[in-house]
């Protein structure tokens, strides 16, 4: 079985594939780094800035088209700890004006 875990950090979405047997350690069969620079998109308030969120997006989707192309039947998304320091409990606004 082929596992995908994703690790959303403020520089980067990172996808990690490796398959899994059991009783034997997970072999690694790719890995994919997508920027996501959220450190930079953090607003006055907290926030994410849309421009943030957006690139958070892409950047999950292009690691998730990735896991299905490697055929990871399981892509587990998971928060690193930087960025729930920096954006853990914050949502994405839209600008007011």
């Amino acid at each position: 079985m082929r596992l995908g875990l994703l690790d959303i950090g403020s520089n980067s979405a990172q996808l990690q594939i490796v398959e899994a047997a059991v009783g034997a350690p997970p072999l690694p069969v790719h890995a994919i780094r997508v920027p996501t620079q959220l450190a930079d998109e953090i607003l006055p308030d907290g926030s994410l800035s849309v421009a943030g969120a957006d690139r958070a997006a892409g950047a999950v989707a292009t690691a998730i088209e990735a896991a299905y192309h490697y055929e990871a039947t399981r892509p587990r998304p998971r928060n690193s700890n930087g960025c729930a320091e920096t954006c853990g409990t914050h949502s994405a606004t839209r600008p007011t004006s």
